[in-house]
Order: C-alpha cells, then structure tokens, then sequence
C-alpha cells in the first residue's frame, strides 16, 4: 500500500513538472505507465522466479540442510542476474527525481501563476 502510494504521488509530481515544462497536462498518460509498469511488475517477477527455480533445481519439499551445493550457488547467481540489475536501474531512474517539498511547491506555484496569468490575459 506504501509503494502505491508513494508512486502515486511520485507521478502527480512528475505531471506537474511536465506541465511546467510544456505548458500541456498528460495525467492519465503518466498514470497508464505506472499502472502498466505495476502489472508487467506482478507478471514477471513471479514468472522469472518459477522459471530460475525450475532452472536450477530447487524443489518444492526441499528442507535447508538438503538443498545441494549447487542448488544454492544458482540462488545466488538467480538473485544477481536477475534481481540486482533492474533494481540498480531503478534506483537511477529516481535519484534523477527530485522530490524535496521546496521543489514540488515552486512547481506548484509556477504552475498556479502560469494558470493566473492566462485567466487575466
């Protein structure tokens, strides 16, 4: 619920800095790729974690003292292959974000004067 939440608001913000930046409003574009990006989320980590367990041989009954050497070097190679290099993409992605509430304020204020300005002209 946090990260629905929190990317909700995310895109919001994101929405308003595009509309500042070219003067047009595209929430429901913004809100059809994160929701788009959430499903493709719900579909392929599962997905990618069957087919690695199936890959390297993990099964279902397995106790931790049972489980062969070799299954579990592919569990770490599954974790690194598969999991830290789109998190470390991701975590690029939004360090380009800036989200301090000073930031969103002035875009809010622009935005709002911008608004102001046309309605008077």
């Amino acid at each position: 619920m946090v990260r629905i939440v929190s990317s909700t608001s995310i895109v919001a913000d994101l929405t308003d800095e595009h509309e500042l930046d070219h003067g047009m409003r595209q929430e429901a574009g913004f809100f059809s790729v994160i929701n788009f990006v959430s499903k493709l989320a719900t579909v392929a980590g599962p997905l990618y974690g069957g087919l690695a367990l199936d890959i390297i041989g993990l099964e279902t009954g397995m106790r931790p003292g049972d489980v062969p050497v070799a299954t579990q070097h592919g569990l770490v190679y599954a974790f690194g292959l598969g999991v830290i290099p789109p998190l470390l993409v991701a975590l690029w992605i939004i360090s380009r974000v800036s989200s301090s509430q000073a930031h969103v304020e002035a875009v809010q204020a622009q935005i709002a004067a911008r608004r102001q300005h046309s309605t008077e002209g």
